[in-house]
């Protein structure tokens, strides 16, 4: 059995495919099992330039092997081989079982050239294109046919005959397929499915990789392989079976043919390019510039040469072809030898593919060996470049998760200097293309915190306990300020800035936030034996400029504006007035939003621009102030007035409730003064209160 029908049984499971040796062209079926076909092989009668339908008076001109075009044999009367045009008659003689045959028998003709006529007791029973002694009456057509008939008798003549005009070739190429006709038919859609699974899948590589291509048009590799594919895929649906000559029925035969072979010529030239892009370092140049010189010649003759002077102009090109599968195997090894990625699977699936195509360049030329294997040999080296593009894709896969691993620690240490939503606020997605310069103006809030007993703790404790404390002190605080959409700015001593660029209520509820987180910080420390940590916090809000601020290769962000030195200021007014939080009249409306009641007015500061109310927020577990809120804000008010009397009664009523509130305090020593001097000057160094 020969190789290529053992393929195609090991690919399709069909059953098993018979072959029958002739004795000078007569077929003795009688211990043949038709109900599996076979194959009408060896030497039959040939008639050269006869067309018959009955036995002769005449013997034939010689016995002829059903498997070879007649160019390959000579003509016994002039001694050389006949020409390709010409036309002639093969004569099959079948001999079946003595039973009559339990369905119809049918007959399955492949590659004959050009045309041919199916004579059964003087009847056509099939046609492929037309046949005639006149070969301007001749009309090619080489489609795959099978043709389903009533046996006359149980011994009947078949007479094929073939006509050819233009292509090289002339005559049967492979043996007539014979068998009952549910037999032939399975065996015809068998090999047509298989030829239909051949082009599909690498019809499918090639869309695939043009796909590719187009989206990532700096990759030529995946251009030139997509162009080899679909040069090959064109090739498989023009072979063998042929289905797309039925498909594009409305062109010529001819027509169909030079696709065919064009598509060899640019499947080799996309070929040399794809491997160059590969493997660029092993190109044996001169050799490459000939390849495409010598295949962009035949592509033009193709396309503008005589059909004739064409296919005979082919055969070069197939002598041609296999020393450029042995200049790519070359190649190959040199990428082998410099131990290039992928190239010992590329040379594997180079080998089978030069082994079916030099099959087929030898069994297009002598019509001797397996029949066509180049689709078969494709398919494994299509399998191995999917393999080898896996692999190149784990390649990329892993590659971009590393450098996208290192781009978000990059991204995150980047984002300890320059806050990402400081970046959004600029208009930069990230670091790249930040330049001194960069600024943007918006509405945001200014929270700054102090760290009370920094200061006084440090004195008792060692220095790196200190900067261990205030590490652990912030690493606590700064997510809590976060989770309410705070950014953190700066940390300068035992201060820390924070922004808020979203609503103000955010600010408003990240204070509350620390209060909550303080109490449960010092239950801690005082359950581990140490004195309980405090928080100041003053905040404002308004509008800010934030600017990039490069000084040589030092580049940071810094904010501008009354919003920045308010805040600051409202945080150190926190000493004197004995406050946790104090806010500006900016952030008030929020506050009234968030909290109803945990809050008290405590005056009003003058600026150099404008005179701004301040109020504390008030912890909602301080139930002292809670309790003397309202004392406290009547009596302010009455020292607003100018009622100094009924002020100081006032203070005096909170002091006795809440002995600890330095606002009260602060408020009566001020009366004090004004009753005695006249005056509300603040001690040296405050700022102005009115």
């Amino acid at each position: 059995m020969k190789i290529h029908r053992l393929l195609y049984l090991l690919v399709l499971g069909g059953g098993l495919l018979g072959a029958l040796e002739g004795e000078g062209g007569i077929y003795r079926l009688e211990r043949e099992d038709l109900t599996h076909g076979t194959f009408l092989e060896g030497n039959v009668p040939f008639y050269w330039e006869r067309l018959i339908q009955e036995p002769p008076r005449e013997g034939p001109t010689l016995l002829l092997p059903v498997d070879r075009p007649w160019t390959r044999a000579v003509n016994p009367r002039t001694g050389v081989p006949f020409p390709a045009a010409g036309y002639a008659t093969y004569r099959f003689h079948i001999i079946l079982p003595q039973h009559p045959p339990e369905e119809p028998l049918a007959i399955r003709l492949q590659n004959i050239t050009s045309a041919h006529r199916l004579v059964l007791g003087g009847k056509t029973i099939l046609e492929e294109g037309r046949v005639s002694p006149d070969a301007a009456r001749h009309v090619a057509g080489i489609r795959t046919r099978m043709i389903t008939f009533w046996p006359p008798s149980g011994e009947f003549d078949l007479w094929l005959q073939v006509q050819n005009v233009e292509d090289r070739l002339g005559g049967l190429q492979n043996p007539p397929y014979l068998g009952y006709a549910s037999a032939v038919r399975s065996f015809h859609e068998r090999k047509l499915m298989l030829d239909l699974f051949v082009f599909g899948s690498i019809l499918i590589i090639a869309v695939y990789h043009l796909i590719l291509f187009f989206t990532r048009s700096k990759e030529k590799e995946y251009l030139f392989f997509g162009l080899f594919a679909s040069s090959l895929a064109l090739r498989a649906g023009l072979t063998e079976t042929r289905f797309l000559h039925d498909l594009l029925s409305f062109l010529p035969c001819p027509l169909l043919i030079r696709a065919e072979i064009i598509s060899v010529y640019v499947a080799a030239a996309s070929l040399f390019l794809y491997f160059h892009r590969l493997f660029p370092h092993e190109e044996l140049r001169p050799l490459s510039v000939l390849h495409y010189t010598v295949t962009g010649a035949f592509i033009l003759m193709g396309v503008f040469l005589p059909f004739r002077l064409f296919t005979e102009l082919h055969i070069y090109y197939e002598y041609y072809l296999v020393a450029s599968c042995l200049v790519l195997l070359a190649w190959l090894v040199r990428a082998l030898v410099h131990r290039r990625e992928q190239a010992l699977l590329f040379t594997i699936g180079m080998l089978v593919l030069t082994f079916t195509v030099m099959n087929d360049v030898l069994f297009s030329i002598y019509q001797r060996g397996s029949g066509y294997l180049s689709q078969y040999g494709l398919i494994v080296f299509l399998l191995v470049q999917a393999l080898i593009l896996a692999r190149t894709y784990a390649h990329v896969y892993n590659a971009m998760r590393e450098a996208s691993w290192k781009a978000e620690t990059m991204a995150t240490l980047y984002s300890r200097f320059v806050p990402f939503t400081i970046l959004r606020l600029l208009g930069k997605e990230g670091m790249e293309g930040l330049r001194g310069g960069e600024h943007t103006t918006c509405e945001l809030s200014v929270m700054v915190c102090s760290l009370m007993p920094l200061v006084s703790l440090s004195e008792k404790i060692a220095p790196h306990q200190t900067s261990a404390f205030l590490s652990s002190y912030a690493r606590q605080i700064i997510p809590v300020v976060k989770d309410h959409g705070g950014i953190f700015e700066s940390f300068l001593g035992e201060k820390m800035t924070f922004l808020f660029p979203g609503e103000p209520e955010e600010a408003v509820q990240s204070i509350f936030a620390l209060f909550r987180f303080l109490r449960e910080y010092n239950a801690g420390r005082a359950a581990a034996g140490y004195e309980p940590a405090g928080l100041s916090i003053g905040a404002s809000h308004g509008r800010a400029l934030l600017a990039m601020v490069s000084a040589g290769e030092r580049l940071a962000y810094t904010g501008i504006g009354e919003v920045f030195s308010l805040a600051a200021e409202v945080e150190g007014l926190t000493r004197v007035f004995g406050a946790a939080a104090l806010i500006t009249d900016q952030l008030f409306p929020a506050l009234a939003r968030v909290e109803e009641s945990s809050y008290r007015f405590l005056g009003r500061l003058r600026t150099p621009q404008r005179v701004i109310p301040l109020f504390e927020v008030i912890d909602p577990e301080d139930a002292v102030k809670r309790s003397t809120a309202s004392m406290f804000e009547r009596a302010l008010y009455a020292y607003c007035l100018g009622a100094l009397d009924e002020a100081e009664k006032g203070f005096l009523e909170v002091l006795s409730h809440a002995p600890e509130d330095k606002a009260a305090a602060f408020y009566l020593k001020r009366v004090q003064l004004h009753t005695r001097e006249g005056t509300q000057r603040l001690e040296s160094g405050h700022p102005e209160i009115l």
